[in-house]
């Protein structure tokens, strides 16, 4: 049960590194043609994100959508505008396009679109992580001790348990598992010399 722990926990981490890949190639091409959305969508690892980019994939697509449409969109993936919503509305009424070069625009748009499709996948794929982790993490023998750690929550529980492990002879001290989990960053200083 530790064993799969582990590794799930570790799948876990590679997709999430993946999501951060395709949100970063996803905010450095809003920012090419189309950049109020990175306001508008909200978190762009998130499925409220792909859903807005995906109805709305250009400046031009939302302009033309009702207030209504709008509205219903953020009220219904969980946004809380509150009286905000106006604002929100006058915004998007107001927002001028960063180029207007249909040939960047429809470009840009479908990479994004192609974007989308692989960074909803990696989302779904931590959720289902998530409840296997926990479901899993449930079951553990352990689970109490690590409960039981301040700060210790549904994410890095878990974690924890992957990282000491079952074997209570691994760790002999506090220092040999400080040993293994420390992170170590060498940075080299560059010195100036006054000339003579």
């Amino acid at each position: 049960m530790t064993r799969e722990i582990c590794l799930l926990v570790e799948y876990r981490r590679r997709l999430v590194d993946d999501r951060t890949r395709l949100t970063n190639r996803l905010i450095a091409l809003l920012k090419q043609y189309f950049p109020q959305a990175l306001n508008w969508a909200g978190k762009l690892g998130s499925l409220p994100a792909v859903d807005f980019l995906t109805q709305w994939a250009q400046l031009e697509t939302i302009q033309k959508a009702s207030p209504a449409e709008v509205q219903d969109f953020y009220r219904q993936h969980g946004f809380r505008l509150g009286e905000k919503i106006q604002t929100r509305l006058d915004e998007i009424k107001a927002a001028r396009p960063l180029t207007t070069d249909q040939a960047v625009i429809a470009a840009s748009a479908s990479m994004m679109r192609a974007l989308l499709g692989p960074l909803r996948g990696v989302i779904a794929g931590i959720e289902a992580f998530d409840q296997q982790i926990e479901a899993c993490y449930q079951q553990h023998p352990d689970r109490q001790i690590f409960d039981s750690l301040p700060g210790a929550g549904p994410a890095l529980a878990p974690r924890l348990l992957a990282a000491f492990g079952a074997d209570r002879e691994r760790y002999r001290s506090a220092e040999e598992m400080q040993c293994f989990s420390i992170n170590c960053w060498v940075r080299m200083r560059h010195c100036c010399h006054p000339l003579p």
